[in-house]
């Protein structure tokens, strides 16, 4: 990816695409939104830390809870961290160890869920990947809402 401005993308080698997946969701404003970018660099000029929450933080949470109708929202780095944390709250709140992916879908790149089908069976995606409570289910098939 060279460059990417409103729902269009060109690669290195000036081919330009449409960005039909927006990417993944993140930029439901477009890429290089100028509203967007202005926010950017007016924060950043205050200082930018992984860990720390910036004070807007509390404020965005509070309106995510309102427009859902949750009691709380967290925030993450990746869809990853949020997958890892939506399973390890639901391990907590079921007692439960096992997890369900579903073929044909993206479920980050934790242990957990790096799996494929095989021979019937679920195994890693590849060697060194422990996931020995994971179960994966065919998409889009009324049979896997019976396992």
């Amino acid at each position: 990816l060279e460059e990417a401005k409103g729902g269009t993308l060109w690669d290195i080698d000036g081919n330009k695409y449409v960005d039909i997946a927006g990417s993944f969701g993140v930029n439901f404003l477009g890429h290089s939104h100028p509203a967007v970018i202005n926010e950017v660099n007016r924060q950043l000029a205050k200082g930018f830390a992984l860990g720390a929450q910036n004070e807007l933080a509390g404020e965005v949470a509070k309106l995510i809870c309102e427009f859902t109708g949750n009691d709380r929202c967290a925030f993450m780095n990746s869809g990853t961290e949020a997958i890892l944390m939506a399973i390890r709250l639901a391990r907590l709140a079921t007692d439960k160890k096992g997890v369900v992916t579903f073929s044909d879908s993206y479920h980050g790149w934790s242990d957990a869920t790096m799996v494929r089908m095989s021979r019937d069976k679920t195994v890693p995606l590849a060697p060194g990947i422990l996931n020995e409570y994971t179960v994966q289910l065919t998409h889009d098939c009324m049979e896997s809402l019976e396992w």
